[in-house]
């Protein structure tokens, strides 16, 4: 189920499920861009509930940085790795510079590991 037109559908299908149910549609996320530029056009509309508005707003603001670690035998490591890095940092312990310098090498290493 990649095509943007099958997730569109979806969305569709989703968003009348709701209406009958009588509850909120907030939309599908997909990470196709152009599945969810449709969706977020033509298919989610405002619902009334400033929250939910606010919450579909947000995530579509962000969606653009949103990434996935990749399945490896590493992942819980790599995962690990990068959080450290940011907590180093927000704790003042690191530069951003050295903390993902440390987390790359951190990372390449569990990587290495997992795959020899």
């Amino acid at each position: 189920m990649t095509s943007a037109d099958t997730w569109i559908a979806a969305a569709k299908a989703r968003a009348d499920k709701r209406a009958k149910e009588g509850k909120v549609n907030i939309g599908t996320y997909t990470g196709n861009v152009k599945a969810d530029d449709v969706i977020f056009s033509e298919v989610v509309k405002p619902s009334g509930h400033k929250a939910y508005d606010d919450a579909v707003k947000t995530i579509r603001s962000v969606q653009q940085a949103g990434f996935v670690v990749p399945p490896s035998a590493a992942a819980a490591e790599f995962t690990k790795a990068w959080q450290d890095a940011g907590n180093r940092v927000l704790l003042g312990e690191r530069k951003p510079a050295d903390a993902m310098k440390q987390a790359q090498q951190q990372a390449q290493q569990a990587i290495d590991e997992a795959t020899q």
